[in-house]
């Protein structure tokens, strides 16, 4: 489970089990359940209705959760609508809600303020080819959009671990 931990952990929701990649063989273990209520509380969603990744983005003790969520409410051509969430003792927060995302999601070496700056992919919506764009924290979160300051495009893949790819996406038959 520490290697897990280290590397981050990509969880499928369906059904309140979880089948967990990361280097090891899927195993299913059951989703927090006060995470689970927050995205439903919010309206972001029912079990199955998203893919997670849990990862130390802010260096903190407890890794936060990185959300794209799917479905037609939260997705177009551009894209679907990704979440970041930190606990604060037995509930979730929003920490940044970024749209147009999609996958691979991932979380770079590179920090601004104490946290790691993530990568997207933009593609849709009438951009085409696609590209690579960063997302360096700015105080209290994310860009909102990866198409704009203060998300960067970035030039190549930037080397980061990834917490959600489009297979993953695929395999959960989602976007």
């Amino acid at each position: 489970m520490k290697r897990l931990t280290n590397f981050g952990f990509v969880l499928f929701f369906a059904a309140g089990l979880v089948p967990v990649r990361g280097g090891v063989a899927a195993e299913c273990i059951t989703l927090p359940r006060a995470l689970s209520q927050t995205l439903q509380q919010h309206g972001w969603g029912a079990p199955g209705s998203y893919v997670a990744a849990l990862h130390n983005l802010s260096g903190s003790p407890v890794p936060e959760a990185i959300v794209l969520l799917s479905g037609r409410q939260f997705c177009g051509s551009g894209g679907c609508t990704l979440l970041v969430l930190q606990r604060h003792g037995a509930s979730w927060h929003l920490v940044s809600k970024t749209t147009l995302v999609r996958p691979p999601i991932r979380a770079l070496r590179t920090r601004n303020d104490g946290w790691a700056t993530l990568s997207v992919q933009v593609q849709g919506g009438g951009i085409m080819p696609g590209y690579t764009a960063t997302l360096p924290f700015q105080g209290s979160g994310y860009a909102a959009n990866p198409t704009t300051a203060p998300a960067i495009r970035a030039h190549g893949k930037p080397a980061g671990s990834v917490l959600i790819s489009a297979a993953h996406c695929h395999v959960a038959g989602r976007i």
